[in-house]
Formats: structure tokens, sequence, C-alpha cells
């Protein structure tokens, strides 16, 4: 299955609309772990099974021994997001996890 241009550019404000707003919400409410920068990545292509993927890849300031708690937080962080994603009915199946960012 392939997705023309305009419905990518749609596709992609979509999911950058949905992050951002979570991103925020999780400030507001005290909520976002120290380590996430409040800056991420999109990316579209194909999974593993030649399925339509988006891999929202959120970004960490250090990612090397967080305490529990923030891990507990980035993981109720990013599911939250793929919830909010799949919720959105998107063409892509949405993957969301963490990685160093600038």
């Amino acid at each position: 299955m392939r997705i023309d241009n305009a419905g990518l550019v749609e596709e992609a404000d979509k999911v950058h609309d949905i992050v951002k707003a979570s991103l925020q919400e999780a400030a507001r409410g005290n909520r976002l772990p120290p380590q996430i920068r409040r800056t991420f990545d999109v990316e579209f292509d194909e999974d593993w099974n030649g399925d339509l993927a988006v891999w929202v890849w959120l970004h960490i300031t250090d990612g090397r021994n967080p305490a529990p708690e923030d891990v507990k937080r980035l993981l109720a962080l990013t599911s939250g997001i793929r919830d909010e994603l799949i919720d959105a009915k998107l063409r892509h199946w949405p993957y969301v996890d963490v990685r160093p960012g600038p």
C-alpha cells in the first residue's frame, strides 16, 4: 500500500500536532521526565512486515542510568503518544521510542 505525497504531508502534520500536544500536556501536568528535550523526529517508511509505519523518536538528554521513576514516566509517555496516534486512525502504524537528540 502506497500513499501519495499530499496524503503523506497530511499524515505528517497530524502526527506532529499530536506529539507536540502530548508533550505540552505532559509538561503542564509535571509528567514529563527530565530527560525529554521536547523535540522529536518523525520518520515514515515500511516496517519489517512491509506495512506502512511511522516512527516517532522523542529526544532525550541522557539515556544512561535513568531513575526507576523516570523510566516509568518515559514508558507512560511513549505508550500514551502511541495510543493517541492509533486513535487518530493513521494509515501508518505508529512506533514511539526515545533516542539522544540535539
